[in-house]
């Protein structure tokens, strides 16, 4: 019983370590073009950020801050509407915004750091940001580098493995399927996977190529109008065309297309 418990465990050493060495030479993350780097945007990545006043001991906080800021435009506030299909995928339990505003932004906030956390730890991508004039962050984007075309059968399997051995144990449990939790929700998992199913059907659909991908993009609620998405978007197209490749989001709504379609963006399915 010992030998197999040790054999087990040497496994999954070498299976975690295969994919330490596989993200580490097999991606790098995109970089903010020189012409750029001076439009008050910072990128955080595998490498640390961009900001120069922040020291690599605060990565995690500063992680903390972004996805805080993206959770609190995802789940909505008391006053505001949250991103057009949150309320659907969070349930009608959740749809009081007064009564359960925490409650969303916790799992919102769950769903914000594993987009972040994978694009940074596969290392082909990261969280652009800016900051207000307090210092509190404005906004942030979750960005990756993608190709379609050469998702191989070995890449699903180390993106999977990426996950079980690195995205999870670091996050642990999403907090709507912990064992004993009074909210606990597996509905809302449910909804994710039907809802993200949908979106990467789109995605293999009309991006199979290589291209920069916005995954999340957000502006906190309280700075909405400030023109801190439009910094990140003149941002996230200068990247896309110094590598040249397209870029590709998904939206929701008429106001959202009409933002993006300022940049180039294009509806090609809805």
């Amino acid at each position: 019983m010992l030998k197999t418990l040790a054999g087990l465990a040497a496994g999954g050493v070498s299976v975690y370590a295969l994919s330490r060495f596989y993200i580490r030479f097999a991606f790098s993350p995109p970089s903010i073009p020189t012409s750029c780097q001076s439009a008050g945007v910072h990128f955080l990545t595998r490498n640390g950020t961009t900001e120069k006043s922040m020291t690599t001991s605060k990565d995690d906080e500063l992680f903390n801050d972004l996805c805080d800021c993206m959770a609190a435009s995802f789940a909505g506030t008391k006053d505001k509407d949250p991103e057009m299909f949150m309320d659907w995928a969070l349930g009608l339990r959740l749809a009081d915004r007064t009564m359960h505003l925490e409650l969303r932004k916790c799992w919102v906030t769950y769903m914000m750091k594993f987009c972040a956390l994978t694009a940074i730890q596969k290392g082909n991508g990261g969280v652009l940001y800016c900051r207000t004039k307090d210092g509190t962050i404005g906004a942030a984007s979750v960005i990756r580098v993608e190709d379609g075309q050469n998702q191989n059968w070995f890449q699903t399997i180390m993106d999977g493995i990426l996950k079980s051995t690195i995205i999870f144990p670091m996050l642990g449990l999403p907090p709507w399927m912990v064992e004993g939790e009074m909210n606990k929700s597996p509905g809302f998992n449910t909804r994710l996977d039907v809802g993200s199913g949908m979106l990467k059907e789109f995605h293999h659909k009309w991006a199979p190529g290589r291209h920069v991908y916005t995954h999340i993009q957000a502006t906190h609620p309280d700075y909405q109008g400030h023109g801190f998405c439009s910094k990140i978007m003149n941002i996230t197209v200068a990247i896309a065309e110094e590598l040249g490749v397209d870029n590709y989001l998904e939206t929701g709504g008429e106001r959202n297309q009409t933002v993006y379609s300022r940049y180039g963006f294009e509806i090609t399915e809805e």
